[in-house]
């Protein structure tokens, strides 16, 4: 799996040689359709896959279901295809999809902007911490670490996090895990704190993780 540091730094890296805003820092979805979209996002693999282990039916002939009319067998099978084909369309419409035909078909795999999405997605249901806890980070990266410091600092943007001060952020849910792998693939333990507690108006205490 490619860890999260690099992942951030090439989608970063792209989005500011375009100068554009990130195509997965998007309206969060409550719809039937962002529910959907977001389910098929977390079925990915990182590696490059048949395209009919997402989609069994697009790209393949009709198909006789034994024990059914052969119209309806028919109709059900043409809704079934189209419905995977606007699947397909609209993840390669948004970037998030790269494709390859080879001499074995048709493979697929997510691209670095459909990994930063299927990650916000996936982090977006994580349950919210309880008690007023927060997953606080603190960090005091060098300008020597200039890449790496804002490749992170876009890395909290994309997962939830907000700004309570400079160079400090907090999370309502518990992400704590996966800020510590993406310090971890960046090396730069030794200027982050990361902290799981409960902030009060007098007093801060924290319980760290």
């Amino acid at each position: 799996m490619v860890g999260f540091f690099y992942l951030f730094l090439n989608v970063y890296t792209f989005s500011q040689a375009l100068k554009s805003v990130p195509l997965f820092c998007m309206k969060k979805g409550t719809n039937k359709k962002e529910n959907a979209i977001g389910k098929i996002l977390r079925q990915f693999a990182d590696d490059w896959l048949p395209s009919d282990v997402y989609w069994p039916s697009y790209g393949k002939s009709y198909v006789y279901y034994p024990g059914r009319k052969e119209e309806e067998a028919r109709r059900r099978w043409r809704e079934q295809q189209n419905e995977e084909r606007q699947r397909l369309l609209y993840l390669k419409r948004k970037k998030w999809l790269l494709t390859k035909r080879t001499e074995k078909g048709l493979f697929v795999k997510l691209s670095d902007e459909g990994k930063m999405e299927k990650l916000r997605r996936t982090l977006e249901k994580r349950p919210k911490l309880k008690g007023g806890m927060v997953c606080l980070v603190m960090f005091d990266v060098p300008e020597t670490a200039r890449n790496s410091r804002e490749a992170f600092r876009y890395f909290l943007k994309s997962v939830g996090f907000r700004l309570l001060q400079q160079s400090v952020w907090s999370s309502d849910r518990d992400v704590s895990e996966e800020v510590q792998r993406f310090v971890q693939d960046a090396r730069i333990q030794k200027w982050v704190q990361v902290f799981v507690g409960k902030i009060e108006k007098e007093r801060t205490l924290f319980r760290t993780r």
